[in-house]
């Protein structure tokens, strides 16, 4: 029996429950999304398997009916299956196919879980299990003392797998802030939290903020918020825009005045570097999406920590990259296309001719000369083998990951414990 749900402008998931009785044919269920703006998690509660079979889908957009099929053979454990299908012009039919343990139309071993699903744009994510090791968004008491202080961005960022979108805040009146604050903002097509366990999701702060848990850091002292989407496929159309900016600062202001610290520490990544040292160092922004004061420096910044920065630009983006939103020569990571002689090779590790101030982005030219750090302590981070960055990080014969006037440079394979220690001063 089919089911068909139509989503016009979705603002919030819809949960979809199906209970099979000893289906032995096909369930078909037909989803009719218009421009629906957050995932659509489907959850089929098979009588079979031992556990539910959460099925979620992030529509954004396809131009032709995507059938998914699958067939499930007593799971013995959860099957999440997330696909990120791009802007669906008509019905998408999904058919799941339940065979009962037992009868002898079951074409499968009865412990075997077969599973196709046919994408136009993007692979399925076949993944095992579903369990957060950090689960979001800011409290309660968080967000009510935002509403209660004017606060009208969305900091919670429900779009993002419901709970995933952010963390951080008290949980009542009587909770202390006894460390210092950190705050921590994530690169290009990234989040807050995970997302998924697919290969291909994105874990955000995960492992980083459940390292310092376990290290006696509690809500109150931890936060983070979503900017931009997961959608790898609009990576290069993001920039340092005001809005994003500009709601970042909002963010680190919030979070100063709501802990009531004297100093907070930053813990930033790839794109998020830039955004970071921008929100914190304050000043004018001439953006893609008009001009903007960010307004004046934040000064009680104890660490800075970037890791895998573009703040010289990238190299994918000189040339004809600049063509691409994120590469653009106001607010994006244009390089430069030459410098001295050296014409399009700014990634050269050894560049044939001498090389002195190339002229790069105008939001990264401003950034770098303004001589107000970013904290007391900022911390510069990559691995030479970055397979985003590339070219060995190298920019016009320098690091694009080395902030200017860093008080400490590691290369190195980067993990929790480094950023735990840091923040920390441990070393």
């Amino acid at each position: 029996m089919p089911v068909i749900f139509n989503l016009l402008e979705s603002s919030e998931p819809v949960p979809i429950i199906l209970n099979v009785l000893e289906a032995v044919g096909p369930v078909p269920v037909i989803l009719n999304v218009l421009e629906a703006v957050g995932p659509v998690p489907v959850i089929l509660n098979v009588l079979e398997a031992a556990g539910p079979v959460p099925v979620i889908w992030n529509i954004l957009a396809v131009t032709e009916p995507v059938p998914v099929i699958s067939s499930i053979l007593e799971a013995a454990e959860p099957v999440p299956v997330i696909s990120n299908i791009l802007e669906a012009a008509g019905p998408v039919p999904i058919l799941f196919d339940f065979r009962v343990p037992g009868r002898s139309d079951s074409k499968h071993s009865m412990h075997h879980i077969s599973l196709a699903v046919l994408l136009a744009l993007h692979s399925p994510l076949f993944v095992q299990g579903n369990d957060f090791k950090v689960v979001g968004p800011i409290t309660q008491h968080f967000q009510d003392w935002l509403a209660k202080n004017g606060y009208t961005d969305d900091f919670v960022r429900a779009d993002h797998a419901v709970t995933q979108g952010s963390y951080g805040g008290k949980t009542d009146d009587g909770q202390k802030v006894t460390k210092t604050p950190v705050i921590f903002i994530h690169g290009n097509s990234d989040a807050a939290l995970r997302q998924g366990f697919g290969h291909n999701d994105m874990i955000g702060w995960e492992n980083t903020i459940d390292y310092f848990q376990k290290k006696g850091y509690t809500s109150a002292e931890l936060y983070a918020t979503s900017w931009g989407d997961t959608n790898s496929a609009y990576a290069s159309s993001r920039t340092h825009d005001c809005a994003t900016t500009m709601r970042l600062r909002r963010f680190l202001e919030a979070v100063i005045a709501y802990t009531g610290a004297d100093q907070v520490s930053l813990v930033t990544h790839s794109m998020g570097v830039t955004l970071g040292r921008k929100i914190v160092k304050g000043g004018k922004i001439g953006a893609e999406d008009g001009a903007c004061d960010v307004g004046i420096p934040i000064r009680n910044v104890d660490v800075f920590v970037g890791l895998a920065g573009a703040n010289y630009g990238l190299c994918n983006c000189e040339g004809e990259g600049v063509m691409s939103p994120t590469c653009n020569k106001q607010d994006g990571l244009w390089p430069g296309d030459s410098c001295g002689m050296n014409v399009l090779d700014c990634g050269l590790t050894v560049l044939p001719f001498p090389c002195d101030a190339p002229i790069y982005s105008k939001f990264l030219t401003d950034l770098n000369n303004d001589f107000q750090q970013e904290a007391k302590r900022v911390i510069s981070a990559w691995s030479d083998s970055d397979d985003l960055i590339m070219y060995g990080t190298i920019t016009w014969g320098k690091s694009t990951c080395l902030i200017p006037r860093s008080s400490d440079k590691k290369t190195k394979e980067l993990t929790y414990d480094d950023q735990y220690n840091w923040v920390n001063r441990i070393n």
